[in-house]
């Protein structure tokens, strides 16, 4: 601001007003972003007071603008008892915003889920506020509970069908073991897979999976050779232990 002479004996006031008008044109775009932002903006103090709020965050819980600025946060957030402010906020520091959650009730008594991101700051005659943006989350929320419900359905699946696996192989074990004849069956790289109770009966050994082929009878050798030729498993089983050849298969 300067004085200036505009002619003889008339003086003028002169005031470059570009930055204020700056900073006016700045406000004003914010103001338009917020009023038409997607989420909830609310403004209150120290006592949960609304200060301020845009368009959508009194749409989304059924208030005028009016009747949002006579609210306090614990009128419409759930998780807040009347008459009681959050814990939460005598915990913040000014330029140290937090995320939270919570559960947005609206003037028919309705809820939804929130998520919240909370951060204080100082006005220019010195009172600390609060800004809340407030986000929507209904739809996260039902997706994860589909997520979560399809996740157990998946695991009781795992499980049914793990049993019905576990029950057919205890059904085939107990086959093997109650065959009559001798059964043996091994792999290529020449260890015992399966060796029945009448195998080792009728062997006189003690066959366990994963014993040594070499240890078999000379004739039962004799048939695994045979068989060796043109399978990737194989199986022997005979019905006595003398005189009589075993089988390969």
């Amino acid at each position: 601001m300067r004085l200036e002479r505009v002619e003889e004996g008339v003086f003028a006031i002169v005031e470059d007003v570009s930055e204020r008008a700056a900073v006016m044109t700045s406000s004003s775009q914010m103001a338009t972003l917020v009023d038409f932002a997607a989420d909830a903006w609310f403004v209150h103090d120290m006592e949960g007071c609304i200060r301020d709020a845009n368009p959508w965050a009194a749409s989304s819980l059924g208030y005028t603008r009016e009747e949002m600025l006579a609210l306090c946060v614990a009128d419409f957030e759930a998780t807040i008892k009347p008459g009681r402010m959050d814990g939460v906020w005598n915990r913040m520091e000014i330029g140290k915003p937090i995320s939270v959650t919570g559960r947005h009730r609206r003037k028919d008594g309705s809820e939804f889920p929130v998520s919240v991101r909370l951060g204080l700051f100082e006005t220019a005659d010195g009172e600390v506020l609060m800004l809340a943006i407030c986000h929507d989350i209904t739809e996260l929320k039902a997706t994860e509970e589909r997520l979560a419900a399809l996740n157990e359905h998946l695991e009781e699946e795992v499980a049914r069908r793990t049993e019905q696996v576990r029950h057919a192989l205890a059904e085939r074990q107990a086959i093997v073991d109650n065959l009559a004849d001798g059964l043996v069956a091994c792999d290529l790289g020449g260890r015992v897979q399966v060796a029945n109770p009448a195998a080792n009966a009728l062997l006189g050994l003690a066959l366990d999976p994963g014993a040594a082929v070499a240890s078999l009878p000379a004739p039962l050798l004799e048939a695994i050779g045979i068989a060796q030729g043109s399978a990737a498993w194989w199986t022997c089983s005979w019905s006595s232990p003398r005189g009589a050849s075993p089988r390969a298969s």
